[in-house]
């Protein structure tokens, strides 16, 4: 798989995840919209199209983990991960937060643990890119 194969099926998930998000919104006030209203998309990453999907499709693949080659340059996909994320602010009901190439995969994972209740995905994603640095750092 191709670095920019990776790059398209992020963004796939990541727009899936905006939308799940922002239909689970909508559906907390009564003067929005519903779920049912709600319309979910996708980015085919070979045709490069975006493409309508079910509600079900989008909630499965927002559960998705972003695609990393974890035997290549790990750390620059986590980052570009983490950092399109904050930008797109796709994280936290009512706390987004701020991106800091400085920031441990440990503090990262806090911040999904205590702000970010149920973000699974990303919790278990930072713990994946701790237990991989620490591998690499024995390995030298």
């Amino acid at each position: 798989m191709s670095i920019n194969q990776i790059t398209q099926e992020n963004v796939a998930k990541t727009l899936c995840a905006m939308r799940t998000i922002a239909a689970k919104k909508n559906s907390l006030s009564p003067t929005k919209a519903t779920d049912s209203s709600a319309k979910f998309f996708k980015v085919n990453p070979e045709t490069q199209n975006i493409e309508p999907i079910s509600k079900e499709e989008a909630i499965k693949l927002s559960k998705e983990p972003p695609v990393i080659d974890w035997n290549g340059d790990f750390t620059s996909e986590v980052k570009a991960v983490l950092k399109q994320g904050c930008e797109n602010k796709i994280w936290g009901l009512f706390f987004s937060p701020e991106y800091s190439p400085r920031k441990t995969w440990r503090g990262w994972h806090d911040l999904f643990v205590s702000h970010d209740f149920g973000n699974t995905v990303m919790v278990e994603l930072m713990k994946k890119a701790e237990t991989e640095t620490l591998k690499k750092k024995e390995a030298l």
